[in-house]
């Protein structure tokens, strides 16, 4: 079994069930139940996450080789119908996510493009590129989403909360383009295959950005000395109120959105 939880409590249940090779990390000695076990004692970093799972394949002998991030899904006539209701389906549409996700709780701010890039950005691609702007999100960044729904005047459509995941996936693959901060839709994106820019600030891009090698992904961030500040799993909290993402102008992501769209 492949453990790659980074807590203790599932090598001890595998090691109860007598699994005889238990596969996973040792971070702050919470790998003490695997059999094969590599160290982590600055948590990820260095290198994409993805790489460091595949290196777990060497305990079987086995050389990794690099697939790419990929993901699959069914969907029904009814997800496509519902996710599609009521957007032209020839048009150029683009996906945002202007949140960034629960994961973070009462953090989540710090890890946002500031709300009035996104709305101008929205703006800035209905009128020059003529495109359906769709807004995504999670329950609790439905007054973000409507925020900026409101203050475009036509062709926006606000789907923030209003589908499942199978829905989610079927709409994002009608998509031409996702723009998100960093978190599961930039990941997402990437795994459907969809172009996708993400804006990064307390995260450390070469771990959870791009995946190496995919032409389709850009990141957005700011070279300034204090990030990345999530290091150890941990997020070190903020003295400049997020000028990492501040300093991301809307004049340079509009100009790499249409270098992605022409390709």
């Amino acid at each position: 079994v492949f453990d790659l939880s980074l807590n203790s409590q599932y090598g001890f249940v595998l090691k109860m069930c007598r699994i005889p090779k238990r596969i996973g990390y040792n971070f702050k000695n919470r790998g003490r139940f695997l059999t094969h076990k590599q160290d982590l004692p600055g948590g990820f970093c260095g290198k994409h996450v993805a790489l460091y799972h595949l290196d777990l394949l060497r305990f079987l002998d086995k050389e990794p080789r690099i697939y790419g991030l990929d993901t699959s899904f069914s969907f029904g006539y009814e997800e496509q119908k519902k996710a599609f209701a009521d957007i032209d389906k020839d048009s150029l549409k683009v996906a945002v996510f202007p949140g960034s996700g629960d994961s973070w709780g009462g953090s989540a701010y710090f890890k946002r493009w500031p709300r009035d890039n996104f709305l101008n950005l929205c703006l800035e691609i209905r009128e020059k590129l003529k495109a359906e702007v769709i807004l995504l999100g999670s329950g609790s960044e439905k007054a973000l989403c409507n925020d900026i729904a409101g203050s475009i005047p036509d062709r926006c459509f606000n789907f923030c909360a209003a589908l499942d995941l199978e829905e989610l996936c079927s709409l994002l693959l009608g998509c031409n383009l996702v723009i998100t901060n960093d978190g599961g839709p930039f990941h997402l994106g990437q795994a459907l295959g969809i172009p996708t820019v993400g804006f990064f600030g307390p995260v450390d891009e070469n771990v959870y950005g791009c995946f190496p090698g995919n032409e389709k992904c850009h990141v957005f961030k700011s070279d300034i000395g204090c990030r990345p500040c999530y290091y150890n799993f941990k997020f070190s909290g903020c003295h400049i109120d997020r000028r990492c993402l501040k300093d991301i102008g809307v004049g340079e992501v509009f100009d790499k959105i249409e270098n992605l769209l022409s390709k």
